[in-house]
Parts: structure tokens; C-alpha cells; sequence
């Protein structure tokens, strides 16, 4: 009689992984000298993320880490298998489903440039100006914005590629004219607003 082969799986079951990679690991019943074992996930859409294996830790039988995940594939339902053959042809699998789903940061704006002193900062009126520096989530840089209320008016200002090591700059042209008190306001659309106060003047 042919005597059964089963690989299972004791971890992830069935979980919400609260991070950007995770481990699995489990069982071979019984244990056998191992020919080969692989452990992939499969996403909604089809990709197959191979799983990187590691030496097993009592009581487990296997491990694999599955790291650099994909951001495709966070946040939704993903196929885990665990397919194994033994040294005598047996072969056995185990799937279960995963949500890979990492905490969300906050994300925050940082104006390296104009300094947060003096306050508020003096423009020269006429003169280009010129604002910089970070912010969290590099994702938000091409739907950020700045601009200067002053005078009764509103500046916005260009963007344009930042120096390092910053992420994001805006240019601006100050009327000759303008000689008002002001505010630079930089947005972007997942952060709260980080603003400067400005004197602009001859």
C-alpha cells in the first residue's frame, strides 16, 4: 500500500499580514528526505511571487520569507502554495489565502527651503524665489502644489526638478510691484499643508 504524503501548512492560515513581507512555514507528515519544495503566492491578477527559502527552526519541517512584495499586490486577497515532492516521488501541496496589508504612514511635508527663520522670511520683490525640501511618500511629489497669497493675490508656483538630496522644488516670479506680508502654502493631496510666512518688499 502507498503511504500518504502530506506538506501543510502551519503559518500564515487564512491571515492579514500587518507588513511589507512575511514568513511561512510547516509541517511534512511524515517527515521525509525532501527532493524538492516551493512556495509561491499568486495574486488577484496572476503574478507569482517566488518564495526565497530558508532553513526551518523545530518544529517545523520548511520556511520560506517572501520579501520586496510588489505594492500591487497589498491589500487584496493572494493564493499562498506550498507544493513538495519527496525523495520518493510523493507529492503533496497545501494553499491557503493571505492579505498583505503594510500600516499606513502618515505622510508629512517638510519646506527645507525658505528656513523657518527669520519669520516671516524676506523676498525681494522682482526676483525669482524659489522653495524646496521633502516629503514622506515620493508618490505624492508629481500631484504636489505651492503657491503665495500676498496683496490680495496668488502666486503658483512651477515645478521643477529637485537637487539632492530633496524631493521636490517650485519656482516662482515675484511681481516687481508686490510689497505685501504673505504666506507659502505646499500641498499635496495625502499630507497636511506645510506653510512659511513671507515679507516681500523692495
Amino acid at each position: 500500500m502507498r503511504q500518504y504524503f502530506v506538506c501543510k501548512i502551519a503559518y500564515p492560515v487564512e491571515e492579514t499580514i500587518p507588513d511589507t513581507f512575511f514568513y511561512t512555514y510547516g509541517y511534512f507528515i511524515p517527515v521525509s528526505d525532501m527532493d524538492e519544495v516551493q512556495a509561491v503566492v499568486i495574486t488577484a491578477s496572476g503574478l507569482r511571487i517566488r518564495g526565497h527559502r530558508l532553513p526551518p527552526f523545530p518544529p517545523y519541517d520548511w520556511c520560506f520569507q517572501f520579501a520586496d512584495l510588489p505594492l500591487s499586490c497589498f491589500n487584496e486577497s493572494c493564493k499562498l502554495v506550498v507544493a513538495a515532492r519527496d525523495s520518493l516521488g510523493r507529492t503533496s501541496r497545501d494553499v491557503t489565502h493571505v492579505v498583505v496589508s503594510p500600516p499606513i504612514e502618515d505622510v508629512s511635508i517638510t519646506i527645507s527651503s525658505p528656513p523657518t527663520f527669520p519669520s516671516p522670511y524676506p523676498v525681494l520683490a522682482g526676483v525669482p524665489f524659489a522653495t524646496w525640501g521633502l516629503i514622506t511618500d515620493k508618490t505624492q511629489v508629481p500631484m504636489m502644489t505651492a503657491k503665495i497669497v500676498a496683496g490680495g493675490g496668488q502666486l503658483n508656483g512651477v515645478r521643477v526638478a529637485a537637487p539632492s538630496p530633496y524631493d521636490w522644488k517650485f519656482n516662482f516670479q515675484i511681481p516687481p510691484n508686490l510689497h505685501a506680508n504673505g504666506t507659502l502654502t505646499v500641498s499635496a493631496p495625502a499630507a497636511p499643508d506645510a506653510a512659511r510666512s513671507l515679507s516681500i518688499g523692495p
